[in-house]
Parts: structure tokens; sequence; C-alpha cells
């Protein structure tokens, strides 16, 4: 029985996550997650390999005491996030080190809502050398493509022999 209502909450939670790609530096987020409209009481964003592991708390209103240092100033909510169900969660001044899986819990009218966002923060280096790359293989390919096509016109054209028996030994 244990294992089936684990298995069952597994599966709820899994059909609930999300994926986020953001640049490093990007100036903010939005993590989303929605509540199906109740008494809200309190959400919760955490982020289970950080210690501690609070991103944010909001209840009657923010409680930021046990709030992670590295969310310190950079994390809201809106004002009417547990009356609308809309506790989504915006983070500003995006580091590399935001990557990760975050949950969203919402606790109230007797009931838990749990959701996940996995946000990942790329380097903004990689991204301008993944661009670099790209380029340089699209130019190289333009050129082996114009190279192969000259040599096929150039052969075609009977400026290239490939023959064996082209020597002036082989005349006679």
């Amino acid at each position: 029985m244990e294992v089936v209502l684990v298995f069952v909450v597994f599966l709820l939670v899994t059909q609930n996550a999300l994926a986020v790609e953001v640049d490093e530096g990007e100036e903010s987020v939005v993590l989303p997650c929605q509540a199906p409209p109740a008494k809200h009481t309190s959400v919760l964003w955490s982020r289970n390999d950080l210690s501690p592991s609070t991103v944010h708390l909001r209840e009657a209103q923010d409680n930021l005491q046990n709030q992670n240092s590295l969310f310190s100033k950079r994390t809201s909510m809106k004002s009417d996030a547990l009356q609308t169900g809309d506790v989504s969660l915006t983070l500003t001044q995006l580091q590399l080190l935001d990557s990760g899986t975050y949950t969203c819990t919402v606790r109230g009218g007797g009931s838990t809502d749990v959701s996940q966002v996995t946000l990942t923060v790329n380097r903004k280096k990689d991204l301008e050398l993944q661009k670099q790359v790209t380029a340089v293989s699209a130019a190289f390919g333009v050129f082996v493509v114009l190279v192969a096509a000259s040599l096929g016109v150039a052969y075609h054209s009977g400026y290239l022999r490939f023959s064996k028996n082209t020597g002036p030994e082989d005349k006679f």
C-alpha cells in the first residue's frame, strides 16, 4: 500500500514538472506555478539541493527569514498570489547557480499541491562559442561544396583528367 501511495505521489509530481531555460545575466525569469482555486494559506518555493532549501515563502505576506542567501532580494510573487492561485515565482539577476529543480508547494483548503520547475541557466560564453562554432561550420560546409562543385565542373569540361594512361611513356 505504501509503495502504491509513493508511486501515485511521484506520478502527480512528475506530471506537473516543467522546464524553463534562460541565459546567464537575463534580467528575470518567471517560474510558473498554478494552484486550483481554494483558500490557500501558504506557498513555499524550495530547492532540495540547497541548505537551507527555502527559496521563497509566502504566508499572509512574504516570510523570508529562512530564505537561502543565494536568493536574497532576488525573488518576488504577485501580491494577490494566494487569492488568485497564480503562485508563480519571479527570479531576477540570473546566475549559473540558479540552475536546478524548484518545488512549488501550495497548502490550504485541506490540501497540498506540489509541482516542480527545472530551471537551466546557460553560460553566456558557451552560447557565444556555440554561435561561433556554428558559423565556422556553415562556412566550412559552403567551402567544401564550392570546391567539390568546381572540381566537378573542371573534370567534366575536360580541364582535369584522372586517367592512368596520361603519361608520355604510355603513348605507344
